[in-house]
């Protein structure tokens, strides 16, 4: 409908770098536009009340050649409206900012899949330029504590210290 494309085109969007996201304070609410990386299935959480939850996580990257993990809910976890093996590129409003495992996001309901914005024509130059780059990653896999900065430092060490296994 019209009204709907009309709201969609009002959406304004303070969009952060997600290499900014390890010094924002958790809970903040931010918005980032990124393209997706990879999308896992969805699957279903038990909350420690007992709410079964359905759950994807998705790995986005920006400009800042980062990559952070974007957890969406609900309908949205489980729709098949979105082709995320397209690797789209989307721009996500009010994503609440996590700890768990280094910095991660959780989705709020707004997401648009290959805005018409500046920033995702930027984006999608950068990505065709860029895609021989490995982004670094602000979320570790698995959780765990602040992980971002050993995430980085593993990503130099050379094959022969992975081969040889003893320099952990």
């Amino acid at each position: 409908s019209d009204a709907s494309a009309s709201n969609i085109k009002s959406q304004t969007y303070k969009f952060v770098s997600i290499d900014s996201l390890p010094s924002v304070p958790e809970n903040t609410t931010v918005d980032i536009i990124g393209y997706v990386k990879s999308a896992a299935e969805w699957n279903e959480i038990t909350t420690k009340a007992g709410k079964t939850l359905q759950k994807r996580e998705l790995e986005v990257v920006d400009k800042s050649n980062c990559m952070v993990r974007v957890t969406l809910w609900g309908d949205r976890a489980t729709s098949n409206d979105y082709n995320w093996e397209a690797c789209p590129i989307v721009a996500f409003k009010g994503c609440r900012v996590g700890s768990y495992g280094g910095r991660s996001l959780s989705a709020s309901s707004v997401i648009q899949i290959n805005p018409d914005l500046p920033e995702g024509h930027d984006l999608n130059a950068w990505r065709i330029q860029n895609a021989h780059l490995q982004p670094t990653s602000l979320t570790s896999s698995g959780g765990g504590g602040g992980n971002y900065i050993v995430d980085r430092l593993m990503k130099r060490r050379s094959i022969d210290d992975l081969k040889d296994g003893s320099r952990m």
